[in-house]
């Protein structure tokens, strides 16, 4: 077999070069699409947060989608450079038009649910009305049995007069086998809308005080004439929030434990501006100051004290503003 021939000079080494292939841009459609379903996704959370824990729902997730978004932005800059720009506007518009319908309702919400709240305290006045056109006399604050435990409540006395009318038998007493099923369903006519906490419950927002020379002596029901200070300058109902209280239950608020000013364990709310709701004798509403004095504030409560009372120096303007 004849060798090879030699081959002449160094051996070359050849490298084969393979074509760079272009760089694919990434398209910004997809994070533009993610952008709005994230911005959708936070205004619903707001609107739920809201509806669950007040402003300070909203406040919270607000804060807590900050470094959210804080990242989201690096991120966009970083894998789209300049093409980012017209994504961070697209966020910043949307954004600032969600937050902006957001933060109206904010402001606003609290003073649409607590006319809502003052609307059904003049309803409840009206229902007490009829009452007193029917029977002579505004209800007692309790019907008691043949052994003096009470028995009816005069939220209870009132509901023939109500729309809202529960199908409650007078023939047993409040906590019996079937008013067990009825108090236990929720009912709009006796709780504040703004208290969040009793939305599912059978409890509610608005209490009589009871007890001497109050509108509501006991077990006797009171009349026009027995309103010696005037039935527009006597406290009939007055709202508690989170009372825990069962609607049909013969159960308020007693003038000889309550505080000597507004507040737990007397009248409160979950209102902004540091007020609570209350409806006179005459049937009307008013949002009272919580920083009432003793003396105004027990004047308000007695029907016959002789005290002279100015209410607008008592009453915080109403609808509140949530500031």
């Amino acid at each position: 077999m004849a060798p090879s021939p030699a081959r002449e000079g160094p051996e070359e080494e050849t490298t084969i070069l393979w074509p760079a292939t272009p760089k694919e841009r990434s398209s910004v459609w997809p994070a533009v699409l993610t952008v709005v379903a994230v911005i959708a996704a936070e205004m619903a959370v707001m609107s739920w947060a809201g509806n669950r824990y007040r402003n300070t729902g909203v406040d919270y997730v607000g804060i807590a989608m900050l470094p959210v978004w804080l990242v989201f932005v690096c991120w966009l800059v970083w894998k789209f450079r300049w093409r980012a720009i017209p994504v961070f506007f697209l966020i910043m518009v949307l954004m600032c038009g969600g937050w902006g319908i957001v933060g109206v309702s904010h402001f606003t919400r609290p003073k649409a649910i607590s006319a809502v709240c003052a609307i059904q305290l003049g309803a409840i006045g009206e229902e007490l009305k009829a009452y007193y056109r029917k029977h002579g006399s505004f209800p007692p604050a309790y019907v008691a049995d043949a052994s003096g435990k009470p028995m009816h409540s005069w939220r209870v006395l009132i509901l023939p007069f109500i729309e809202e009318n529960k199908q409650y038998d007078f023939n047993e007493a409040w906590d019996g086998p079937h008013n067990r099923k009825v108090r236990e369903e929720p009912t709009g006519m006796y709780r504040c809308p703004w208290d969040l906490t009793m939305c599912d419950s059978g409890t509610t927002s608005y209490l009589a005080v009871v007890g001497p020379h109050t509108a509501w002596p006991g077990p006797t029901g009171s009349k026009l004439e027995d309103f010696k200070d005037g039935p527009e300058n006597t406290i009939m109902v007055v709202e508690v929030a989170d009372s825990d209280i069962p609607w049909a239950k013969p159960y308020d608020l007693h003038v000889g434990q309550m505080p000597n000013s507004p507040g737990p364990p007397g009248p409160s709310s979950p209102h902004p501006r540091n007020g609570f709701l209350a409806l006179f004798a005459d049937g009307s509403v008013r949002y009272l100051r919580m920083d009432l004095d003793e003396a105004t504030f027990w004047a308000l409560l007695s029907r016959d004290g002789g005290e002279k009372v100015d209410l607008k120096q008592c009453s915080v303007v109403f609808p509140p503003d949530s500031s």
